[in-house]
């Protein structure tokens, strides 16, 4: 049998690494050199997790620690320019699950909410809350064959409030 590449290429990828510290430059060039990989492999879909609050000003407090979320959007923006088909997630402050099942003993079940590219953040926006780091995983695979999530920038978190819903609802929501 004659082996074929590309009967053995991936066609997906999905980027979930967390910050090196401190996470300068670390973190947007290993995703910039991820990237560049993946387009030069022929992987059409890229997902790539961030951090809630991406888009605020270099004032945000996450920045008073090495600068972290200005170094995810700079990865965020090479990615966008990339040319490869995209969802960017930025999930809200992530829980284990052990203290995700605390919180929701607590405080009753939380249901998953996503929301476009700007929702969470610092004042005027909405406080961004938290999110099991099972519940972003789901999220980034499900990302990943979705219509609607692709060429977007999402922020996934959980609310007490917020009705049950499907990831196909929740993507669909977005369009």
């Amino acid at each position: 049998m004659e082996w074929r590449a590309e009967s053995r290429a991936a066609h997906a990828l999905a980027c979930l690494m967390s910050h090196a510290t401190p996470p300068t430059p670390i973190l947007p060039q290993g995703t910039v050199n991820l990237v560049d990989a993946a387009g030069q492999a022929g992987i059409k879909r890229f997902v790539f997790m961030t951090a809630s609050g991406a888009d605020d000003p270099i004032i945000n407090p996450l920045n008073l620690f090495w600068g972290f979320l200005f170094w995810k959007k700079r990865a965020e923006e090479h990615l966008q320019r990339s040319g490869l088909s995209y969802t960017i997630v930025r999930p809200a402050g992530l829980l284990g699950d052990n203290r995700q099942r605390v919180l929701t003993s607590l405080t009753g079940d939380r249901e998953v909410v996503l929301a476009p590219a700007g929702t969470y953040g610092l004042p005027p926006r909405r406080r961004a809350g938290i999110i099991s780091r099972g519940e972003v995983a789901e999220c980034c695979v499900e990302a990943l064959v979705q219509a609607p999530a692709m060429e977007r920038v999402v922020e996934v978190t959980t609310h007490r409030a917020a009705p049950a819903r499907s990831w196909d609802e929740l993507f669909e929501g977005l369009a």
